[in-house]
């Protein structure tokens, strides 16, 4: 992710295992245009809503004022994820540290195994984990593996 934080948790992965650390412009967290910087109730109530529309609603185009689409981070994951695709030379592991709303919202897209009500009703924590596979880097489509430590449903 573009955000300092994110590239805090990653640094010390990328040293253990000598991973170049390269941060990708399209892996930053979702903007949710009024709602940004809100810490208050109604403003979580409110996320917690333009969620469940994207993910139970399967309205993707929704966005709130002056925010960005679900369709736009699903857009924004796919990039990321055929150009990590490129970096390698062959079969590997990438480590993508990121953000919860954009992994909620765009891996039930890309992902075989994974359904948007799983990622709306199971909390990725920080620092929690999606172990996907790729299956086809042409599409690219992923398989997910498991979410927070279990397979998903």
């Amino acid at each position: 992710s573009t955000v300092l934080r994110a590239q805090q948790t990653a640094e010390p992965v990328a040293e253990r295992w000598g991973l170049p650390l390269r941060v990708h412009p399209s892996l930053h967290e979702g903007h949710v245009g009024d709602l940004h910087a809100r810490v208050d109730d109604e403003a979580h109530q409110a996320l917690e809503d333009l969620l469940a529309r994207w993910l139970v609603d399967g309205d993707l185009a929704h966005c709130r004022p002056d925010g960005e689409t679900g369709v736009s981070l699903v857009d924004r994951l796919r990039r990321a994820v055929r150009d990590m695709l490129c970096y390698g030379s062959g079969p590997g592991v990438v480590v993508v540290v990121t953000h919860g709303a954009i992994l909620r919202v765009a891996l039930p897209q890309l992902c075989d195994g994974l359904s948007p009500a799983h990622t709306l009703t199971h909390h990725l924590p920080n620092t929690g984990r999606a172990v996907v596979e790729v299956l086809d880097p042409d599409g690219p489509v992923l398989s997910c593996r498991s979410w927070a430590g279990a397979p998903p449903r």
